[in-house]
């Protein structure tokens, strides 16, 4: 047999084939991180202070600039070429005439500005611009969504416009996450949480859900974490956002728990206990309790983890300080670190490495037989 087929359970006290591998990266900013996306082959990190950093690697990024100065935004859209920006920290009076700029640009050097007058888009605050599955551009702001078909639409003020129930803004506190980190998923679009005002669904037809958090969104699926003191972690699972079925419960208290992609549809959970963290990486909804109950040391994850982009084999980690973490599983064994916990049915890469290692053996071993053959052969032929 040359790998185990069956799901993987290594524990600390076992030789493992997989490792879990950190790496942090400092940023030029000391701004908390609390978003990065991978558009276009390009990273864009955005920050707490409205600062976005881009760069194509990512460990050598830059602050994105427009005419000299900062470009201040919280999201970004690529299409026809053209990326699209867009700050939810402006806010428009409600007498007179007002505009929302969007910012575009096909080089990320030299930008264009478009102005939305908010006498087509009802509302003085945004949440957001988004692509639909279709390649819409959507703008949305807390009483309508602003549909276009291309940005010479946006240009003219032509939108489709779908409103729906206004959302109030928080006005007893700082209100920039319950914007900022309004995102779409599957024609979703989920608004932020502050920890205060109700966070939203609102589908692209108008249709506005109230949710209990904004959730996790892992693998085109909703995750939400609930841990409660003293005693209780319980996860829920939903494919529309709305509707959610408790998949994981146990009893331990975690002061923190974030779940993120890592690839092949495997999860990671990074549970926060005391003040490190612990991982295990699963396959199954089914596996995630035992998971829980069976973490091992993060190796290396510092400070608080607001959010994850994951990129092929490498998932990152954006946390407070402006520190990215690089993370990755080394299924070839060469991280030597027998000390983490794996629920996943991965064989296939471990016994693609191991069938590899037996059948470079046996070329050796025969690549020997042969030259003592023909040694013997030499010498009968003498």
């Amino acid at each position: 047999m040359l790998g185990r087929t069956n799901a993987v359970y290594a524990e600390s006290t076992e030789t493992a084939s997989l490792s879990f591998e950190s790496e942090s990266i400092l940023t030029p900013s000391s701004s908390d991180i609390w978003k990065i996306e991978y558009i276009n082959n390009v990273y864009f990190v955005f920050l707490d202070n409205f600062s976005v950093l881009f760069g194509t690697d990512i460990s050598s990024l830059k602050i994105l600039q427009k005419e000299g100065s900062n470009l201040l935004a919280t999201h970004v859209v690529y299409k026809d070429e053209t990326y699209a920006f867009i700050s939810t920290s402006v806010t428009l009076s409600s007498s007179g005439t007002q505009y929302f700029n969007v910012y575009i640009s096909t080089d990320l050097i030299d930008f264009d500005v478009i102005t939305i007058s908010n006498n087509i888009l009802k509302g003085t605050d945004l949440f957001g611009i988004f692509l639909s599955s279709t390649k819409k551009i959507i703008v949305m702001t807390q009483r309508c969504l602003g549909i276009f078909d291309s940005f010479n639409e946006m240009k003219e003020g032509t939108a489709s416009i779908v409103e729906f129930t206004y959302i109030s803004i928080n006005s007893t506190k700082d209100s920039k996450n319950q914007k900022r980190k309004t995102r779409i998923l599957n024609d979703r679009i989920f608004t932020g949480y502050d920890g205060d005002s109700s966070p939203y669904v609102i589908t692209l037809d108008g249709n506005k859900e109230t949710i209990v958090d904004q959730p996790a969104i892992i693998h085109g699926k909703f995750y939400f974490c609930n841990s409660t003191y003293p005693s209780t972690t319980i996860i829920y699972y939903s494919l529309n956002g709305v509707d959610y079925l408790k998949i994981a419960e146990v009893d331990i208290f975690f002061k923190s728990i974030e779940l993120v992609e890592y690839e092949d549809g495997a999860i990671g959970i990074l549970a926060k206990t005391n003040d490190t963290y612990g991982f295990a990486l699963v396959e199954a909804n089914s596996e995630i309790s035992n998971a829980l109950s069976n973490l091992v040391d993060g190796k290396g994850i510092i400070g608080t983890i607001n959010c994850f982009c994951n990129v092929g084999m490498y998932t990152y980690l954006g946390c407070t300080g402006g520190v990215i973490m690089k993370t990755w599983v080394d299924y070839s064994g060469k991280g030597n670190t027998p000390n983490v916990t794996v629920l996943k049915t991965l064989s296939a890469k471990q016994a693609l490495n191991e069938s590899k290692s037996y059948t470079n053996e046996q070329i050796a071993a025969l690549e020997e037989r042969v030259a003592a053959l023909e040694a013997l052969t030499t010498i009968s032929t003498e």
